[in-house]
């Protein structure tokens, strides 16, 4: 039997990377995050999870150098949705590199929006004089590895030299076949109402003369738009707004409104989006379960990702 990979995370959120690589797999050593639900999240999902804000030094103390260390640092500072609050944005990146020149880990994943993609080319960049000869910087949608949702993420892997025969620079996570849909996700979408309200959820079901509402079905059968952290306000439609908005839609659950009249998704919805198992536990007050689930990393997603590197280490 190979010897059992390790894996660290930075920046862990509620856990939806360490869902994904442990189901690589991978052992999980420390996953660390600065938000005590998020902590208690990992927790109670069988997770080695510490509360400690990566701004400061941590110590690490019997923590051995992982095969693996996954980093998903804060992404307000390169978020086009964050632009009004970037100048307070915290830059997750010299924490990133700092652990990483501490533990060295045999491969990095460093996770972020689309819009960091630039950045992650000069992080590539900085990595390198620490012995990370083998690097690659792609932007993936997470829909193409099984997850119901369109989610783009720049994505940074690098292997340190000592890693024997890495893979060619052409190869990468092997994409899913079949892309999965807003209707597999959550099959009870489809059903009709009782007395305008979800068979399931009681959700209110909005109706064909409330604007926008059900004019579009055909977004059953395509993977969702982003899950994000607001989705506990509900689509921007509403009666204020004649049941229309402009744009988009660029929300789950403007999606679950042109199709079906679901103004809300609720939080089990929003992590079947996300590609989480039922009955996943998250801990906080409605607002903090919406966030961890918005600013989460599909675990399909990161599955696929550590599967790639863990292959590469068992050659």
């Amino acid at each position: 039997m190979p010897p059992r990979l390790t894996s660290i995370e930075l920046f862990a959120g509620g856990g939806g990377a360490s869902d994904g690589i442990r189901a690589a797999g991978f052992h999980g050593q420390l996953a660390i995050d600065n938000d005590p639900d998020c902590v208690m999240a990992l927790a109670a999902n069988g997770h080695t999870a510490r509360l400690a804000d990566l701004s400061q030094p941590v110590d690490f103390g019997d923590v051995l150098p992982p095969d693996l260390l996954w980093s998903s640092p804060p992404c307000q500072l390169h978020s086009r949705a964050n632009s009004r609050r970037r100048h307070e944005a915290f830059d997750g990146w010299p924490a990133t590199l700092a652990v990483i020149e501490r533990l060295r880990p045999k491969a990095v994943i460093i996770e972020n929006v689309k819009a960091a993609y630039d950045v992650m080319c000069r992080w590539q960049a900085a990595l390198k004089p620490l012995g990370y000869t083998w690097t690659d910087v792609r932007v993936y949608d997470a829909a193409d590895f099984g997850v119901p949702q369109h989610r783009n993420r720049s994505i940074l892997i690098a292997f340190h030299e000592d890693v024997r025969d890495p893979p060619a620079f052409t190869d990468g996570p092997v994409r899913a076949l079949n892309r999965r849909t807003l209707l597999d996700a959550i099959p009870y979408l489809a059903d009709a109402p009782v007395d305008g309200r979800c068979r399931v959820t009681g959700e209110i079901v909005y109706d064909r003369f409330h604007g926008r509402a059900c004019s579009e079905p055909r977004r059953l059968y395509q993977p969702a738009p982003t899950v994000m952290t607001t989705e506990g306000k509900g689509t921007r439609a509403s009666a204020m707004s004649d049941w229309t908005f402009n744009g988009g839609p660029d929300r789950a659950a403007d999606a679950a409104f042109l199709a079906v009249g679901r103004r809300r998704l609720t939080p089990d919805e929003c992590a079947a989006l996300q590609g989480f198992a039922p009955g996943r536990k998250f801990v906080g007050n409605k607002e903090s379960v919406y966030r961890q689930i918005g600013n989460a990393v599909p675990p399909p997603l990161a599955e696929a990702l550590a599967a790639f590197v863990a292959e590469a280490l068992l050659r």
